[in-house]
């Protein structure tokens, strides 16, 4: 397969989310590795863990839209004048951080090989590499945070928390990246607790 080439753009001045970018081998690569740590993750079987298995999936969806020219295709001058395609899809901030904490919190229970591990980096670095664009301050401190946030996840709460990263990041014509440190607290603590009474 070669080297993995994930990478990202971003829109100037919309802090919303970012593309997720990368060639056909390679989403789809990411799409089978999401598939298989879901299913053989010990941490998310059983009937309590399906609504945090299906947001995971989720993000595999999203991937596999992308590499089936569902969504963004993007030509770019390779070398000697030949281009090359890419496919991408629109990922917003807070729910693709979370999917990837949750995906690396169950990947803590799961046998994996280097080659799905480094898929797992190259998602990590498509979303640093997008959030340094905003801020690398705030990049820094989430990327510090993603297995706490992982490990905060319950499987009951994740409609709550969706419903709040849509009313305040999505609806909010107002948003500032420097905020999305605080929602993501905020919404793995709240429902942590919610789910612990």
């Amino acid at each position: 397969m070669g080297v993995i080439m994930l990478f990202s753009r971003t829109k100037a001045k919309d802090c919303l989310g970012f593309t997720l970018c990368g060639d056909y081998l390679d989403l789809r690569a990411a799409h089978e590795m999401i598939h298989y740590i879901v299913n053989e993750s010990s941490a998310l079987k059983g009937q309590r863990n399906v609504d945090l298995s299906e947001f995971i999936l989720g993000l595999a969806y999203d991937i596999r839209k992308a590499y089936e020219r569902q969504r963004e295709i993007i030509n770019l001058d390779g070398a000697d004048d030949k281009q090359v395609t890419y496919y991408g899809v629109d990922v917003i901030f807070p729910c693709f951080i979370l999917q990837l904490a949750a995906l690396r919190g169950a990947c803590a229970f799961t046998v994996v090989n280097r080659n799905q591990q480094s898929m797992l980096y190259g998602l990590e670095w498509a979303v640093e590499s997008a959030m340094n664009d905003f801020d690398a301050k705030v990049s820094s401190k989430i990327v510090e945070r993603l297995s706490v946030f992982g490990n905060m996840l319950q499987s009951q709460n994740i409609d709550n928390i969706e419903n709040e990263i849509d009313a305040c990041w999505i609806q909010n014509k107002k948003r500032r990246f420097t905020e999305l440190m605080k929602l993501l607290n905020n919404v793995t603590i709240k429902y942590l607790l919610m789910g612990n009474d």
